[in-house]
Order: C-alpha cells, then sequence, then structure tokens
C-alpha cells in the first residue's frame, strides 16, 4: 500500500514529469536531416486594420545536428506564395533597417515572418524547460479525468522568457503541445527580441519528435501580427538536400524569389480561418487580392539600398535562386 501510494505521488509530481519529459524530448528529437510539406501565412494588423499579409506553402527542411547555427537549424522553401501589397502603416516600419551600422539606407519591405517563427521554436527548445528544466517551476493544472496532463512552468529566477503550460499525453506522457503565454520573438520590425505569445505542436512518429504547427502572435506598439506555420510527416530527402545546402538555403530564406502560381492556388486554400474579403477590404487597394499577388511575383521578396546608393541582392547573388530552384524540382 505504501508502495503504491509512493508511486502516485512520484507519477503525479510535476517536476518529475517535466524532467522525464525534458530528457525524452533531447533522447527523441529528430536530428536528422529531413524534410516535410509545409504552409505558412502571416498577418499584420497596424491600429486595429489589416496593412499586411502573406501566405505560402512549400517545403520545411530541417538540418537538425548537421546545422552550423543551432538557431537557424530550420528552414522553409516556398514553392508557392501570394504576397499582398503593403499599407504605408508596414511600410514605415523598415525605417528601422535604415542605419548606417547595417549598412541599409532604404529596404522595401520587412523580411517574411516565417524565419523568425522558426527561429523562435529553436530558441524554446535550447532554453526553455526541455532543455533546462531545473531553471523552472511546475504545478499540474488539469482536470484528473481528461487524457492530457497540463504542466504550468515559469522561471524559477533571472531573467528567462519562457512561462506557459506543457500538455503532455497522459498514458504515453508523450509531449503533445506547449502553450506559451510568454516567448521571445526576435521582431524584424522592431530590429530586436520582444515577448510574444504562441502555441507549438509536436508530432510523435517513429519515436521521434518533430514540429508539426507552430503559431505566434506578437503585439508591438505599432503593429500586431499574427505567423502560423503547418508541417507535414518528415521524410528523407535523399540526394535533393544536402548539409552542403544550408548557406543558400538560409540566404534564401531571409530574401526569397516570390513565384506565384495562380492555378495550384485555385484548389488549395490552407487555412479556412482566412478572410480574404476582409483583408482585401482594409488593405483599400484599387486592385483586388489576385491582381496584387500577381504583382508582386517574380521577383526577390525585397531590395535594400546601402548608404551609397547600390542595391544590394540576396545574400550569395543570383545565383542563390538558381540554385534554389534545382533544391525544388528535386523535391517536387
Amino acid at each position: 500500500m505504501i508502495y503504491l501510494l509512493l508511486l502516485i505521488f512520484v507519477q503525479s509530481n510535476p517536476d518529475d514529469i517535466a524532467n522525464k519529459a525534458a530528457a525524452d524530448f533531447q533522447e527523441k528529437r529528430n536530428v536528422d536531416l529531413f524534410v516535410s510539406d509545409a504552409t505558412y501565412y502571416e498577418i499584420a494588423n497596424c491600429s486595429g486594420r489589416v496593412c499586411m499579409f502573406t501566405e505560402g506553402y512549400g517545403y520545411l527542411i530541417s538540418f537538425g545536428k548537421h546545422s552550423p547555427i543551432e538557431l537557424n537549424q530550420r528552414v522553409f522553401l516556398l514553392e508557392n506564395m501570394r504576397k499582398s501589397d503593403r499599407r504605408p502603416e508596414w511600410l514605415d516600419l523598415t525605417q528601422n533597417f535604415t542605419d548606417e551600422i547595417a549598412r541599409i539606407k532604404f529596404q522595401s519591405d520587412i523580411p517574411p515572418g516565417y524565419t523568425n517563427a522558426l527561429n523562435a521554436i529553436a530558441r524554446f527548445e535550447m532554453n526553455g524547460p526541455l532543455a533546462r528544466p531545473n531553471q523552472f517551476r511546475y504545478t499540474i493544472v488539469d482536470d484528473v479525468d481528461s487524457d492530457e496532463i497540463h504542466i504550468a512552468f515559469s522561471p524559477r529566477r533571472g531573467r528567462n522568457p519562457y512561462e506557459g503550460i506543457l500538455i503532455l499525453d497522459r498514458d504515453s506522457q508523450v509531449i503533445k503541445r506547449v502553450e506559451l503565454k510568454r516567448t521571445s520573438y526576435y521582431s524584424n520590425w522592431v530590429f530586436d527580441n520582444v515577448l510574444a505569445t504562441g502555441v507549438i505542436t509536436y508530432q510523435f512518429e517513429n519515436n521521434r519528435y518533430a514540429v508539426r504547427s507552430a503559431e505566434f502572435q506578437i503585439t508591438t506598439p505599432d503593429v500586431d501580427v499574427e505567423v502560423v506555420l503547418h508541417s507535414g510527416i518528415p521524410r528523407n530527402p535523399g540526394n535533393a538536400v544536402q548539409v552542403e545546402d544550408f548557406d543558400v538555403l538560409m540566404g534564401n530564406d531571409r530574401n526569397p524569389y516570390v513565384i506565384y502560381n495562380e492555378q495550384k492556388w485555385t484548389s488549395t486554400e490552407f487555412y479556412t480561418r482566412i478572410d480574404y474579403e476582409r483583408i482585401q477590404n482594409e488593405l483599400g487597394f484599387d486592385i483586388g487580392l489576385i491582381e496584387q499577388f500577381k504583382k508582386n511575383a517574380d521577383q526577390p521578396f525585397l531590395y535594400r539600398i546601402d548608404p551609397d546608393g547600390e542595391r544590394l541582392g540576396v545574400t550569395g547573388g543570383e545565383s542563390t535562386y538558381y540554385r534554389v530552384n534545382t533544391i525544388l524540382n528535386k523535391l517536387k
């Protein structure tokens, strides 16, 4: 009887459960090079009005232990992108980039947010309770009749930015998702780390963890931004992607070449939550969204001008886009 009571206590002790979950995650996280089908969208509201919208689909590529930069272990290779026109309120935020230190005098747009979302996931996995469980305090907050265990976590001390809830399957204690009430997020329009909220959902296939989806909401004085990513089941890319492709894919991530294939979008709507009519109306341009998507395609996502007046291209030069297109064709 005493043994049974001790066993129940250990199984319901939040610190023990969190430490075990963290150890299990570190042991079983997918550290191999893999690729999965993926989708993404982001939408910005300036003073409560839509001022920017982008969505796309393609491939999430994870370099895992092979990544020379752990924070950038995941990249998103877009096959098809829809980019709206930007309202002046959004474009005004690009002035945060125009300084002599960054060698940028003018920037035509703010880089796409999926890179920052993937970076935020990596930051959490490196510095949150799944990596440093002893730096957090835990409380079980779920109903005992649930098929899930909900464990609230918050920093024990210091300036650790992570606070939220770990959700585990009650029977297997596999991590299902993390609801972040507070998380670190690098903002491309503030040009600094800010606090955000979000949800990271994990899939557990073949005894390995991988990200299934991530949603982040970033609120700053000038703008509210939502970034959403979804990923399919990981698979081996074969010879389509090599470890040596990291640099070129990382350069493309920051400034992709916008490819828009209208025909493929006709029968493919990934997010039913997107209100396209509201987006079009609140953007308030003379041309509709489809025409905006066409106008903003077949060119780099953005361009920059340095203090000498020279136009700056994508990192690695135009050959970057050629190499990226070669990888895309192999993955299709």
